[in-house]
């Protein structure tokens, strides 16, 4: 199994590497020079929303973008574009998955479950109630998850969990090794 992103996911990087591209941010040219020649289709637009993209080509277009938008902070940037994709695929092809405010807990972490479960082919998610309205977020068979993808992460579930708990949040992301990812989302701050 080749270890990928779900096309839903992948559609939202393609349209904005497309505008930084038409607004001269980035060039064309110097992208497809990193990706392999295989791979040049994926940037004309040929992704299916269900289509399964391998992490690296995203991780690849991804870190071009940093490079030529990340400005003076990749982190922050990363983790606003993880709050719009929370907006955007909540928006649309997973709806289902979105929930009123003040709803935060068990249930809503286990929901944020089977978004991650459907956007990676090769991750394993788990929610914990640690109490006092402290949740953890695991992410393990994360060795081909891309720290910049880590950060977007960062970003979806604080979005996600800041509108479902309806008051703000604090996220921490800790990656103890390679294989796993910690989101501490604290509720109450």
């Amino acid at each position: 199994m080749i270890p990928s992103i779900k096309g839903s996911v992948f559609e939202g990087l393609l349209a904005d590497v497309r505008q930084a591209i038409e607004e001269g941010r980035a060039d064309e040219g110097e992208l497809r020079e990193l990706l392999d020649d295989k791979d040049h289709e994926l940037l004309d637009g040929r992704v299916a929303t269900i289509q399964w993209v391998p992490i690296r080509i995203y991780s690849t277009i991804l870190d071009y973008l940093i490079r030529v938008e990340g400005g003076g902070d990749p982190s922050a940037y990363l983790r606003q574009r993880g709050a719009r994709a929370c907006d955007r695929l909540l928006g649309g092809i997973y709806k289902a998955y979105r929930i009123e405010p003040g709803q935060w807990g068990k249930r809503t972490g286990e929901i944020m479950m089977g978004i991650g479960k459907l956007l990676y082919n090769f991750t394993s998610w788990s929610f914990s109630d640690l109490g006092s309205g402290v949740y953890q977020i695991s992410c393990e068979e994360a060795s081909d998850f891309p720290d910049s993808a880590v950060e977007t992460a960062h970003g979806f579930i604080e979005h996600y969990a800041k509108h479902a708990s309806g008051r703000a949040v604090k996220v921490d992301a800790v990656r103890p090794s390679r294989a796993k990812v910690v989101f501490t989302v604290t509720a109450r701050i």
